[in-house]
């Protein structure tokens, strides 16, 4: 996946073996809020992630908001972008 490549070049501390948010849902206070926010239109990262981990997030009780958004993108990077970056890091 491209995502993988791009991944270390974008966020270099990044661990593909790190921890997923969806894996310490039942270490969270449920008091603590936290807000999720995505795009249909991220072309990185799918949002069934995002909202497969709002539902593990309201099962566990945890106070979560999540904003979905339909219309605008919030990458950070265009695909223009991501593919001189791609290019470069050979």
């Amino acid at each position: 996946k491209v995502i993988h490549k791009l991944m270390p070049i974008l966020f270099p501390r990044f661990d593909p073996n790190g921890t997923n948010p969806i894996d310490c849902v039942d270490k969270l206070p449920k008091k603590l809020p936290i807000l999720l926010v995505h795009s249909k239109k991220d072309s990185l990262v799918s949002i069934d992630g995002s909202e497969d981990l709002s539902r593990k997030l309201k099962e566990a009780e945890v106070d979560v908001d999540y904003l979905k958004f339909e219309q605008f993108s919030l990458t950070l990077y265009s695909i223009d972008t991501l593919k001189i970056l791609l290019n470069n890091s050979n």
